[in-house]
């Protein structure tokens, strides 16, 4: 088991008594706050209450024999009334607080204070009538009245104490077992505490094999090289006897670099050797490939020049061809446009001969309107003046006819301003027709002479294509003599690469050599830091 687990098992039964016994505490807390709380809140004010209806009800008696000594007097009748009301307001909150056992004593007091609230208003209301009889009726029927009250008042608030004192007994008992359990609960996680911690000492002991300072002592030791200690013998699965595995692990690896060391070092002096005289034949064979390369460089470059050249006048025609193949597109391209805009000319033509039969249409309604306006104004006319021959019985009919005649000269103007306007836009319309009729004269010049140009252009093209062809058989005939000659510069090219390569190769392969000499060496100084046992 690891070491982590250990230390949870150790721990996970302590905390969870310890967890356990704080919810148990929580929990009795809570419980024994809501039993305070309602005994508190419920059978104190319930001893309350009974306790003030007591002395309000001696409060009534008292106030009672105050109005019959002096009936005249208001403020025995506002404490009577005061001492009663009080009364039945305790009765009501013990009545709301009360339990099953306490209702009928209180429905008794109930029935008993609403007759005795009867009787002392008939009392009262004859004080000062008959007095006599008055008090007689206080001595005969309230008072033994008020004494059965008092009675039941006195063993009710004995109850409600007695309630109270057995409650806070059960309080007191549920705390004190509480208390005591969780107590338990505390002590028992204590010991488990203190049992998983020496269970917990025992299985780290067994892991480990020996004391962990010695342990210690033991690993420095290790680290240092000293592989000829003696490790004390330990458990198989513990730290200690690993710790012995590994020193056996160490002083196999550290003989087997000794003797392996010495078989590299003799190994690599003798490839030093080797390698010695195969990188002088190699830097002679690299010194007469470069000078057959340069030879044959020279004679690819003429080539090469002589093939830009013929490269050079084939490119020029293509790009003569080129010119003339984008002129041609070009020419195209402009004969459709010109086409194209002798097709819109001519809609354009034909919507503005539209607009100028809409404008005449237009031009004849405004005279329909004028026309119109012209005798609207004259029948108003002639309604004001009818109106101004009827007097009074007109005058009315008169403002509206010349509310119709202002209308019609409105009318009229505006017809003037609408003549105006269509006549102005008439005569755009006739200069706009002339104007397309114009561009399209000269589109149609325009379009003889693109084609023209294209004509010439392609007898240029034609010759371009003759030129491009004998060019074309030149460039081919240099080229084919310049890849032989790029074939066998490539082919030294490579033959001399290789021969620098292997020499740098070789180079490096002896740099290697002497680096792992160097390592050899190193190795041997690392592996003389453990000291190894002389069995």
């Amino acid at each position: 088991m690891s070491l982590k687990k250990q230390i949870m098992l150790a721990f996970a039964g302590s905390l969870s008594l310890l967890l356990v016994a704080v919810l148990l505490a929580l929990f009795a807390l809570g419980q024994i706050n809501a039993g305070f709380n309602r005994l508190a809140q419920h059978d104190q004010v319930l001893a309350d209450s009974v306790s003030s209806m007591y002395a309000q009800g001696l409060q009534t008696g008292q106030a009672l024999r105050n109005v019959l000594l002096d009936p005249a007097n208001p403020t025995g009748h506002k404490n009577l009334a005061k001492a009663q009301a009080t009364f039945h307001e305790d009765l009501k909150r013990a009545e709301s607080l009360s339990d099953a056992q306490s209702q009928s004593a209180l429905a008794q007091i109930r029935a008993k204070s609403e007759q005795r609230d009867r009787l002392i208003t008939e009392i009262a209301s004859m004080a000062a009538s008959d007095g006599v009889l008055a008090r007689e009726r206080l001595n005969k029927q309230e008072t033994p009245l008020w004494r059965e009250i008092r009675q039941t008042l006195i063993e009710q608030g004995k109850q409600t104490a007695q309630h109270a004192t057995n409650k806070r007994a059960e309080l007191a008992a549920d705390l004190q077992y509480y208390q005591i359990v969780c107590a338990s609960l505390a002590l028992a996680a204590v010991l488990m505490a203190m049992l998983s911690i020496a269970w917990m000492l025992r299985g780290l002991r067994h892991s480990l094999g020996a004391d962990p300072q010695e342990l210690a002592q033991i690993a420095h030791q290790v680290a240092a090289g000293h592989l000829d200690i003696a490790i004390p013998s330990a458990p198989p699965r513990s730290a200690m006897a690993a710790m012995g595995q590994m020193q056996s692990g160490l002083t196999t690896l550290a003989q087997a670099i000794h003797a392996q060391s010495d078989e590299l070092s003799t190994q690599s002096a003798q490839i030093d050797q080797q390698s010695e005289g195969l990188f002088e034949r190699i830097t002679r064979q690299s010194d007469a490939v470069a000078m057959m390369a340069s030879s044959v460089e020279q004679l690819t470059v003429s080539v090469n020049h002589i093939a830009e050249s013929g490269q050079t006048i084939l490119q020029n025609v293509e790009d003569g061809m080129t010119h003339s193949g984008k002129g041609l597109i070009a020419i195209d391209q402009a004969s459709k446009g010109m086409l194209d805009v002798a097709r819109k000319a001519g809609d354009v033509s034909m919507v503005l001969e539209s607009l100028q039969s809409e404008s005449t249409k237009i031009q004849n309604i405004v005279n329909v309107i004028r026309d119109v306006a012209e005798q609207t104004n004259l029948l108003a006319l002639n309604a004001a003046i009818e109106a101004a021959r009827a007097g009074e019985a007109g005058r009315g009919f008169a403002v509206v006819a010349d509310e119709v005649r202002k209308l019609a000269e409105r009318t009229a103007r505006s017809t003037g301003e609408i003549e105006s306007t269509m006549a102005s836009i008439q005569h755009s319309i006739k200069n706009a027709n002339h104007a397309m009729q114009n561009n399209a004269e000269a589109v149609t010049a325009q379009e003889g002479l693109i084609v023209q140009t294209g004509t010439t252009i392609r007898q240029l093209d034609s010759s371009n294509q003759h030129i491009q062809t004998q060019v074309a058989q030149i460039v081919h005939a240099i080229g084919e003599q310049g890849l032989a000659s790029k074939e066998i510069a490539t082919g030294i090219e490579q033959v001399a690469q290789l021969a620098e390569q292997n020499q740098i190769a070789l180079a490096q392969c002896r740099q290697a050599i002497g680096q792992t000499a160097g390592l050899i060496s190193t190795l041997r100084k690392s592996a003389g830091r453990f000291r190894l046992s002389r069995s």
